[in-house]
């Protein structure tokens, strides 16, 4: 449900992620489908970071809107309840591409 960037984002983020692990010389096949897994591994790592900071008398609600899964009004739950969301994002990101890289 990762709600704050788009997918976009996210495909250039770990494009450039591949880039600076220098594994432009693989076979394209390879690198498309680890990127499609590196994404997936963000997406996770973004979300688990947002429901961590979720307060826990809100989780009850968040987990009905996860299991209904209407992404806007999941979106406009955890915007109305993670005050820095926008920040935990970014710090995330930056996690995993710290983690990334140092493998």
């Amino acid at each position: 449900f990762y709600i704050m960037t788009s997918s976009n984002s996210i495909d250039e983020f770990v494009s450039r992620l591949v880039e600076e692990k220098g594994m432009g010389d693989f076979d394209p096949a390879l690198i498309e489908e680890m990127k499609k897994d590196l994404s997936h591994r963000l997406e996770d790592k973004i979300n688990l970071g947002l429901i961590a900071r979720l307060a826990p008398q809100y989780m009850d609600e968040a987990e009905r809107l996860l299991d209904e899964g209407d992404d806007q009004k999941i979106k406009e739950f955890f915007e109305a309840h993670i005050t820095d969301i926008t920040e935990i994002i970014a710090a995330e990101m930056i996690t995993f591409r710290e983690t990334y890289l140092a493998e």
